[in-house]
């Protein structure tokens, strides 16, 4: 019988990344090239998206998509290499992180929002291990309602297994009860690690921004949390490089915008966007508010 493409590329494929990071860069190089050419509706779409973000030719946003699916594609062969090589603690020397801004007088804990851009999960890492700071990473439960393949589900348990004997500390889910939770964190003065780019229309609540013209929709539970908890948001995004990860960081923004916060963060988010286009996984996601 014959194998599905995600069977090939997550059950064949990917484990081949354990062996070195240049084997990782040459899957993310193969992916891109199938993906690409696997759905040209998808294509079109980011392009569009792309070219009317940036204001480049349709041909260059075409090749930023591309270098976007390779950009995902290295993340999870990234993944699979450390989970292979540094089983129960990460180097830190791999690491390379901008300062971190100052709290916010009066503020209880941090949001670190991030993007699905460059390296995620990496970055949670850096910030979540080997420091003082307790931080707890917030994500989409994989369950049965989570509609990716099987065996990209297999490898996503994996990693988050991975991740949290690495940190000690669990995933964050989203529904009510990890809410809860994720507020107590805050409170307490501890801090929460999510991305901030999650269409609204899998979130109980969602909120129009507009950070590169078009109107968007996208969840705003965190940001909501964020300002009734009284924490402060640091915007984030992890860059992959052959010597290692580059985390950079914007400035701290004050709960006391209000619901400003989500427009705020996600506007200084995209200044990394504009810097690093071909880095930004979400270009043909992204739910239309017009």
């Amino acid at each position: 019988m014959r194998r599905s493409w995600a069977e090939v590329r997550y059950r064949w494929l990917l484990p081949l990344t354990r062996r070195s990071r240049t084997n990782g860069r040459a899957y993310a190089r193969l992916v891109a090239r199938v993906e690409y050419a696997a759905d040209a509706e998808r294509a079109r779409v980011a392009a569009r998206r792309i070219a009317g973000a940036l204001g480049t030719t349709a041909g260059e946003a075409a090749r930023i998509f591309r270098r976007c699916l390779a950009s995902e594609a290295l993340e999870e062969a990234d993944t699979v290499f450390f989970m292979a090589t540094q089983r129960d603690a990460i180097d830190r020397s791999v690491f390379r992180c901008d300062a971190l801004p100052e709290r916010t007088a009066g503020s209880s804990g941090t949001v670190y929002a991030t993007l699905h851009f460059g390296s995620p999960v990496l970055g949670y890492l850096a910030l979540g291990s080997g420091r003082d700071e307790a931080v707890s990473i917030v994500g989409r439960p994989l369950d049965g309602a989570n509609p990716m393949p099987s065996a990209k589900r297999d490898y996503a348990r994996g990693k988050v297994a991975w991740v949290e004997r690495v940190t000690g500390r669990p995933f964050l889910g989203t529904d009510g009860l990890a809410m809860a939770r994720a507020r107590e964190e805050l409170l307490a003065g501890r801090s929460l690690y999510t991305p901030v780019d999650v269409p609204g229309s899998v979130a109980g609540r969602a909120a129009t921004v507009a950070p590169f013209g078009e109107p968007i929709r996208l969840a705003s539970g965190l940001m909501t949390l964020a300002r009734v908890a009284g924490a402060d948001v640091v915007p984030v995004v992890t860059l992959s490089t052959p010597a290692g990860f580059t985390i950079e960081l914007g400035p701290r923004l004050a709960p006391s915008l209000g619901d400003a916060l989500l427009e705020e963060t996600m506007a200084a988010l995209a200044c990394f966007v504009r810097a690093h286009p071909d880095e930004w996984w979400m270009w043909p996601y992204l739910e239309s508010a017009a």
